[in-house]
């Protein structure tokens, strides 16, 4: 079974939400865009067969948990997936994890439960983005208490944030020598850049029998704009 959740860059997240809030387009495909990996015809050619679901599970079950009662708001429906789902497993274990093991406290106050229900409790117009800048009420709250540098710059991916984005490039690419990555451009029917993104392509064709441009292009943390082998941009 493949379920096809991505965490994305925070400009397509706050996209997502602007979307939701003025009603363009449908709410799952909304979703589906910014969010999944592909769709179901699209994983099927990048996953093997044994490790497929007989239909599109990932959108079944966004559209499930949208179809629950409790939020009207499409703003809400996405929000509340986002934090019983997404978040839950995923950057809030990780942050938790890494901030427990060196004595930090991180969860307070953006995870106290008042805090929660009170924020959840606000017109979805006050918590969506505002001319493509997320959290615009939190921010607005601290004004002449924070620096303007620090309180209006742009959202960073948590790996960036946190360093950690430099620490996995370097240890997939010390997985691939020279050799390794000119054989593996060789095989491979997607440009790989460098090492790192090389040594993805090769777990993934290892691990579910094929590679993907799309796979090998989500997870290398190499900037997504930079430079092909061939010399064209991606």
């Amino acid at each position: 079974m493949v379920v096809a959740f991505l965490r994305q860059p925070p400009a397509i997240v706050v996209a997502v939400l602007t979307q939701l809030h003025h009603g363009h387009g449908d709410q799952v495909s909304v979703l589906r865009r910014a969010f999944f990996d592909g769709d179901h015809a699209e994983v099927s050619r990048t996953v093997a067969a044994r490790h497929l679901a007989a239909s599109d599970v990932s959108a079944e079950f966004v559209a499930a948990y949208f179809e629950r009662a409790g939020a009207a708001d499409p703003v809400d429906r996405a929000l509340r997936l986002d934090t019983e789902v997404m978040l839950v497993d995923d950057p809030v274990k990780r942050l938790d994890s890494m901030t427990m093991a060196w004595g930090l406290e991180a969860r307070v106050p953006f995870l106290d439960l008042d805090l929660l229900a009170f924020t959840m409790s606000l017109p979805p117009r006050w918590r969506a983005p505002r001319n493509g800048v997320a959290k615009h009420l939190l921010r607005t709250a601290f004004e002449g208490w924070l620096p303007d540098d620090l309180l209006w710059r742009s959202k960073q991916q948590f790996g960036d944030g946190s360093g950690v984005a430099g620490v996995l490039a370097d240890k997939m690419a010390a997985t691939v020598t020279p050799g390794d990555l000119a054989a593996l451009r060789r095989q491979a029917p997607v440009p790989l850049r460098d090492a790192e993104e090389a040594a993805y392509y090769r777990f993934f064709a290892q691990t579910y029998g094929t590679g993907s441009a799309e796979l090998v292009a989500q997870f290398a943390t190499t900037s997504q704009a930079g430079e092909m082998p061939d010399g064209t941009r991606r």
